[in-house]
């Protein structure tokens, strides 16, 4: 804003706007104030970068599938275990 006197305070506030990360002046935020120093600029340079959110599913996870998965390896390997000793069970019992 050109033409304010000097030692007048500002604040000058960006609104938020979903969908857009805001800085000013190299920080985040929306909000910059100050005091005009004589014969100074004030900067107050605002940049919204887009940013995109996927949005929620509502999905169930992987948790389930996960632990599903693990109890068919670990009944597996323990049917394996337990054919493997059956077998040599009977291997002994005929010599």
């Amino acid at each position: 804003i050109k033409g304010l006197p000097a030692g007048a305070f500002y604040r000058v506030t960006e609104l938020s706007t979903e969908g857009y990360h805001i800085t000013v002046n190299g920080s985040e935020g929306y909000i910059v104030s100050g005091k005009i120093e004589s014969g100074a600029v004030e900067p107050a340079a605002f940049v919204n970068t887009p940013y995109y959110e996927l949005p929620s599913t509502g999905g169930t996870g992987t948790e389930r599938y996960t632990i599903g998965g693990l109890a068919l390896v670990i009944g597996a390997g323990a049917l394996l275990l337990f054919s493997h000793k059956k077998r040599g069970k009977g291997d002994h019992a005929s010599s």
